[in-house]
C-alpha cells in the first residue's frame, strides 16, 4: 500500500491539492469511501490531508459508515442515478445524508464535531483556493451543449486546448509497451502494410480515453485506421503487401452502462468484442501479424501470442 499505492497520492497532497475522491471499488472488502482505514489512518492522518474527501458520484451505500470513515462530501446528494436532485438538504428523501445526517446526529450515531470538521474541511479548501476572490465564474454546463438555455447565455465554448496534442503525443507514445517483437518487424515497411482489411469486429471506436466524468467532448480524432489508410495514400506502396494491423481492446469504467457484458469494471481479464478470435483469424491468413491492444489492465495472451505469423505486439 505504502511503497506503490499511496506514492501518487503523497505527491498530490504535497503538492497542496484540496479535494480527493473516494471511488465505487472496495479495499480488502471494505467499500473505498467507508473505509477508515484509508481515508481517517492513511490520508487524514498519515499524508496529513488538510482538505476534504469527496464521494464519487453517487457512490455511497449507507450513511452513518462513511461519515465516520471520513468521507466529507457525498456527490451529487442522491443515493442512486434516476433520483431526483433534491435542492434543500434539511428536507430530502433520497439521500444517504442531508435530513437522515441531521437524524443520526439527532440520535447519536454521528457525533456533532464529525459534522463540524466536515463543514471545517470544505471551506478551508474553498478559501485555499481563493473560491471567494474573484474566481471565474462557470461558463459551461455538462448537462447540454446549447450556447442559450431558456434565452439566456450558459455555454461559451471556451477553446482550451492550446498545444495539448503535443503532450498528448508525447504521453501516448511513451505509454506503448512492446511485448514481443520477432523477424525485424519493426520498423514497419509502408511498403509491406496490408491496406484493405476491414474487419472491424474488434470494436466500434478507438479508445480515445476512460469512461466516466473524465471523459470530454473530442474536438476531432484520428483513429489508427484513418491515420494508416492516410499514410498509405501519401507514400503510395507499389510492392505487395503482407503485413497486417490487428487493434483490441478491453476496458474499463463505471457501471451506469454495459459494454460487451462488462458493467464497469471487466468480468475478466480477457479482449473485449471477440479480440481473440480476430487476432487468430487475421494470424490464419496473413503472413506478418502486428497486434495492438488498447486496454487497462492485464489481458490473457497465451491462447494466439505464439502463433507463427504473430511477429509484433
Amino acid at each position: 500500500m505504502h511503497e506503490v499505492i499511496l506514492w501518487p497520492s503523497a505527491g498530490a497532497v504535497e503538492a497542496g491539492v484540496g479535494i480527493v475522491m473516494c471511488s465505487y471499488n472496495m479495499v480488502n472488502q471494505t467499500q473505498s469511501c467507508q473505509n477508515s482505514k484509508t481515508i481517517n489512518g492513511l490520508l487524514k492522518e498519515e499524508l496529513e490531508v488538510q482538505g476534504f474527501m469527496l464521494s464519487d458520484w453517487a457512490a455511497l451505500i449507507n450513511g452513518v459508515q462513511p461519515t465516520l470513515a471520513g468521507t466529507d462530501m457525498n456527490m451529487p446528494g442522491f443515493m442512486a442515478y434516476g433520483q431526483p436532485t433534491e435542492s434543500n438538504p434539511d428536507n430530502t428523501q433520497f439521500s444517504w445524508w442531508g435530513s437522515a445526517l441531521i437524524e443520526s446526529v439527532n440520535n447519536g450515531s454521528v457525533p456533532q464535531a464529525r459534522v463540524d470538521d466536515m463543514v471545517t474541511r470544505t471551506m478551508a479548501a474553498f478559501f485555499t483556493l481563493g473560491q471567494e476572490k474573484n474566481y471565474p465564474a462557470i461558463n459551461f454546463d455538462y448537462n447540454t451543449q446549447n450556447t442559450l438555455v431558456d434565452g439566456q447565455p450558459l455555454n461559451q465554448h471556451v477553446d482550451v486546448k492550446a498545444d495539448h496534442f503535443k503532450p498528448i503525443r508525447t504521453i501516448g507514445a511513451a505509454s506503448a509497451v512492446l511485448l514481443k517483437n520477432t523477424n525485424g518487424a519493426l520498423p514497419l515497411n509502408a511498403q509491406k502494410i496490408n491496406n484493405g482489411n476491414t474487419d472491424h469486429g474488434y470494436s466500434q471506436d478507438t479508445f480515445t480515453m476512460g469512461r466516466g466524468f473524465g471523459t470530454v467532448e473530442l474536438p476531432y480524432l484520428i483513429d489508427p485506421l484513418s491515420a494508416i489508410q492516410t499514410f498509405m495514400r501519401t507514400n503510395n506502396p507499389t510492392t505487395p503487401a503482407d503485413t497486417c494491423l490487428v487493434f483490441t481492446n478491453a476496458d474499463s469504467g463505471e457501471g451506469y452502462i454495459t459494454v460487451d457484458g462488462n458493467s464497469g469494471d471487466r468480468m475478466n481479464i480477457r479482449l473485449w468484442h471477440s479480440g481473440e478470435a480476430l487476432i487468430q483469424r487475421t494470424a490464419s491468413s496473413c503472413v506478418n501479424t502486428i497486434v495492438v491492444m488498447h486496454i487497462v489492465g492485464p489481458v490473457t495472451v497465451e491462447t494466439w501470442i505464439d502463433h507463427r505469423t504473430l511477429w509484433l505486439l
